[in-house]
């Protein structure tokens, strides 16, 4: 709770968090991937008509491999740029960090859940995009711009968040295209055509 009131408290904790990061991640994968098997359960046309049914521990797994290795995408992108441009931090704080910062997109997650379980879909959906962008662009470049508020470097912030975009969006991009043909992938395509 004092985490959910003041966030930024987590920057100075770092390391210390690492646990509760990794818990609040773990939970947020599984309730994301929870949500697509729910609504794969309940949609219409397109999943029905898939040569496949996917089990609940293939959706569930895949969405928390997913997020997993998003994560560490964008918890390396902003260790490598911190190492080489701004206040250094260890890699394990950073998990701390942006775990802890993942409270409130935990909390639309499951806001989308139980509008997903009430059947308003699009209610549902918008929340639950909200909260991927959210966690995965908007809060790595705030934690990163409050790391180079609190600490004067050598280089100026701006060049830093342009270098932490450059590193995220070339590792993201080779990872989705390594992506392509897995079930977590086909899933979320047939979740966007059914839900927009």
């Amino acid at each position: 709770m004092n985490y959910l009131k003041h966030p930024s408290l987590v920057l100075k904790q770092g390391e210390k968090e690492f646990s509760n990061g990794i818990i609040n991640i773990g939970i947020m994968a599984f309730f994301m991937g929870l949500i697509l098997f729910t609504f794969m359960k309940r949609a219409p046309f397109p999943f029905h008509e898939a040569s496949y049914e996917p089990s609940f521990i293939s959706v569930v797994g895949g969405c928390l491999l997913f997020v997993v290795i998003s994560t560490v995408i964008i918890v390396g992108s902003l260790y490598l740029t911190t190492k080489f441009l701004g206040p250094e931090q260890s890699f394990k704080s950073f998990i701390g960090i942006y775990g802890t910062h993942l409270i409130p997109s935990t909390f639309l997650v499951l806001i989308a859940f139980i509008l997903l379980l009430l059947k308003a879909y699009t209610y549902s959906n918008f929340l639950l995009s909200f909260a991927l962008l959210f966690s995965f662009f908007v809060i790595p470049l705030y934690i990163l711009i409050k790391l180079l508020t609190q600490e004067v470097g050598g280089i100026d912030p701006l060049y830093c968040v342009i270098a932490y975009i450059v590193t995220f969006g070339i590792a993201f991009t080779i990872y989705l295209v390594l992506l392509q043909g897995s079930l977590i992938v086909d899933v979320l395509n047939r979740w966007m055509t059914v839900s927009w």
